[in-house]
């Protein structure tokens, strides 16, 4: 069975962490996400992590991100029990 993807307008602070996302009227698609890591090449690490008030989208193909304000509308791709799972979230979480 195919899984059928909605596309729901919320502020970003409402969205899940890695969900894929679209500009309120874009079709380009990024992953929001509250940080970032960062690998160096001599195999070291940086976590960038947004500030309150802040996500980041990324874009998949390029990896190329860029900060937002959390307030910001978007789409949310998602199923619809990703969207009941955000309204009704299981109690083992």
């Amino acid at each position: 069975m195919r899984q059928e993807f909605l596309k729901v307008l919320l502020p970003a602070h409402e969205i899940p962490d890695k969900a894929i996302v679209t500009k309120r009227t874009g079709e380009k698609e990024y992953v929001l996400r509250r940080s970032i890591t960062v690998y160096r090449e001599d195999g070291e690490k940086t976590t960038v992590t947004a500030n309150d008030g802040t996500v980041f989208l990324v874009d998949p193909r390029t990896g190329d991100a860029n900060a937002f304000g959390a307030g910001k509308v978007l789409g949310w791709h998602a199923t619809r029990y990703q969207i009941l799972d955000l309204l009704d979230p299981p109690e083992d979480k």
